[in-house]
């Protein structure tokens, strides 16, 4: 996979390492999670702080972030994405003035490529003609959803890419919706109580391959981030992982940093960038 970049590129032909990383529960937190003293805002949604990232993280992220390319891997659509500001607020709803948004974004489970903040439409066509052959499954999902008694949230289709809704008994609906589509061609996966009916074909291992093809892969070490079944795919496509315990087994040639009982993950990842930079610059 690896190659020389190519000076084309936009604005990653160097040897700086790159951080593949999914956002929530990996690098920022639920206002509902407990991760210590000293949190920084970085999510602001009607008007009240919703995501935090803990203070070592984003103090550690705001100061190496020129060393390395921050590329976010996340299910969020593309509108959930931008509500998401490192740097921190001022007031309840003012931006700092030390505002830092990665070049590269990787939304809507890999559908959506932003750069600069806006998608790429050559990606996004190339995106929809993946998913083609799994739109009539998607409708099927959606039809079944809209008679789900456990269902407790609108059905939405994410970018136009892939189903999603909420249910009272997320296993249940899951079981239903897995007995009826065709596995071949869409997956069903819960996260709490949250449902997703996804293209077998979109997947953030996809994304971050298409992504390494389309900018000629790089000289620099490759880390890939996450914690969730969404990120397995592309977990062990880097030189090295961050990742849950319960993770690891999950990937081939998985060579994965686990964090230890107490540890918040992002943190995990920062202190292993910073010294790693530290010991190359030395």
């Amino acid at each position: 996979m690896r190659g020389v970049c190519n000076k084309r590129t936009v604005g990653v032909a160097d040897s700086r390492p790159l951080l593949f990383t999914d956002l929530d529960n990996t690098l920022i937190y639920s206002y509902k999670r407990e991760i210590g003293n000293g949190k920084v805002a970085v999510e602001v949604y009607q008007g009240r702080i919703i995501s935090y990232m803990t203070g070592y993280s984003h103090d550690t992220m705001m100061r190496i972030r020129e060393e390395l390319h921050i590329i976010p891997v996340t299910t969020r659509s593309i509108s959930q994405y931008r509500r998401v500001v490192f740097g921190g607020f001022s007031g309840e709803n003012g931006v700092s003035e030390n505002v830092y948004r990665p070049r590269f974004a990787l939304t809507s489970n890999g559908g959506n490529l932003l750069i600069d903040g806006e998608p790429d439409e050559s990606w996004r066509k190339e995106s929809l003609e993946l998913i083609s052959s799994s739109l009539e499954q998607l409708r099927e999902a959606e039809n079944l959803l809209a008679s789900d008694p456990d269902r407790s949230f609108e059905i939405r289709r994410v970018d136009d890419f892939f189903t999603f809704t909420k249910s009272e008994r997320p296993e249940k609906t899951c079981e239903r919706l897995s007995a009826a589509l065709d596995s071949r061609i869409v997956s069903v996966r819960q996260n709490g109580s949250k449902v997703y009916v996804v293209p077998g074909s979109l997947d953030k291992g996809t994304a971050v391959r298409r992504f390494l093809t389309r900018f000629n892969a790089y000289t620099g070490q490759v880390f890939c981030a996450g914690d969730s079944d969404f990120d397995v795919s592309f977990l062990s496509l880097g030189d090295r992982a961050f990742c849950p315990s319960q993770l690891c087994g999950r990937a081939d040639g998985l060579e994965a940093v686990c964090p230890a009982k107490g540890e918040v993950l992002s943190d995990v990842i920062f202190e292993y960038l910073q010294r790693a930079l530290d010991a190359k610059g030395k």
